[in-house]
Parts: structure tokens; sequence; C-alpha cells
């Protein structure tokens, strides 16, 4: 198997309660200047180390950056930073001793909050080997293959074709059911997962993975967890037997 590892390029400086700081917001600009570059070779050299220097781990580097609640958002610094800030990254890790780690760039469902998608940050495919992409059942649930079609053309689809164009693989980072049932989220949908897996499977060739999303401290209107959707749980099984 893999291990998909979430990191940010950089340390992130939190306050008493995971707040972060104001100095926080400034590691775009801070990476893209190298200023990272010890931490980031200390973390190529521990991965080599302890046995992870390998194409089975893979660094999950700016999870959701188009969205405006992360520090490393383009909003900060603007998207030249963050792009910079992710290549010296790279550069770094690998040259620390992490020569086989794998590399993943995930965007957000659009809407973007901070207006850039993964064409605006991303370094190169010599630096990225895998676009991810994070999407629930939500802002707007798909009950019909008529709003299926609406809702991946929400960063799916460009996701996909954009790492295709640059002879790289794909994958979906997070996903899931969103509460409650409304028109803002689709409860325990089962068809969800049905148009999920039809583009998993059609996609196959070019999709690294497909992770699912289980956060046993996320607030009820993050109930990703299959105990809480049995219906979803039931069909999930039945289209992977």
């Amino acid at each position: 198997g893999i291990v998909v590892y979430s990191i940010p390029h950089a340390p992130v400086p939190t306050a008493a309660k995971g707040r972060y700081t104001a100095d926080a917001m400034s590691i775009n600009e801070r990476g893209a200047n190298d200023a990272y570059r010890s931490q980031q070779r200390a973390l190529g050299a521990w991965l080599d180390e302890v046995g992870l220097n390998s194409d089975k781990f893979i660094l999950r580097l700016d999870w959701e950056f188009n969205g405006h609640w992360y520090p490393w958002s383009p909003l900060n610094g603007g998207p030249e930073a963050l792009r910079s800030s992710l290549r010296n990254c790279i550069i770094n890790v690998r040259a620390g001793g992490g020569t086989k780690v794998r590399f993943d760039l995930c965007q957000n469902k659009w809407p973007s909050q901070s207006g850039y998608s993964t064409a605006d940050v991303m370094p190169g495919p010599e630096y990225i080997d895998v676009l991810g992409f994070d999407g629930y059942d939500q802002w707007a649930p798909s009950f019909t293959a008529e709003q299926w079609a609406v809702e991946r053309r929400k960063g799916l689809d460009q996701t996909i074709a954009l790492a295709k164009s640059l002879g790289i693989q794909w994958s979906l980072d997070e996903g899931g059911n969103a509460h409650p049932r409304d028109g803002n989220h689709g409860g325990d949908n089962p068809k969800y997962w049905e148009f999920l897996l039809g583009v998993v499977r059609a996609e196959a060739t070019s999709c690294s993975w497909w992770n699912t999303y289980l956060h046993p401290g996320a607030p009820p209107s993050l109930r990703h967890d299959f105990a809480s959707n049995p219906a979803s749980w039931e069909r999930y099984k039945q289209l992977l037997a």
C-alpha cells in the first residue's frame, strides 16, 4: 500500500489554541526566499533515515491551497510566491535525502475563495507527481446525473485534464458524504458514491489513489464516516465488490 501524508511546505506557527499567528501568514513569501531550507532538508534526511524514502510515501503539500483558510493560500503573497515555495521545498527535501518520495499538490472544490487554481501555482511536473482534489457531496449535492455533471466541473474535471496534459497522475485526496440532507448537503446519499466511482473507473489509468475521509472529531455537518452513512456504506461495498 501507500501512505499519503499531509504537511505544509514550511513550519506554521500557531498560538495556544491552535490558531495561526501573524507570522504564519508570511510562509509563502519566506518560502519563496528559501528561508526554510534547513528544516526541509532535515525532513528529507529524516524520511531517508526512517525508511520512508520510497515512491509509496507521498507528501501532500499545502492541501486545499486555493481556499482562504490556510496560511499557504496564494492570497498570502500571491501565486508566484506559493509556486516558488513549493519548488524550493521539493528541491530541499530531495537534497536532504527524500529522493524517491512523491509529491501531491491538492486543490479544493470550486468556487475558489482565493481565485486561484492548481494551474496558477503548479511548479511543474518535474516537481509535482500527482494533482490531488478534495470534493465532498455539498455545495451542491449530487442526487442526479445532471447535478453530478455540474459538480464535477467545479475542479475535478479540470484537475484530471491538467494532470493528463502534464503526463502525471491525479488523485481524490478527500471526499465523502456531508450533512444534513438539504439543498447544500447530500446527507447519506449513495448516488454520490456511484457517480464518484464512475469517474475513478473511467479515468483509472491516470488515477493514483482514492481516499475517503474519517475524522472522529468533525462537527455534525462533516460526518463523512461510513458509520454515520449506512446507506452509502452498503452501496460503497456493493460497488467495490
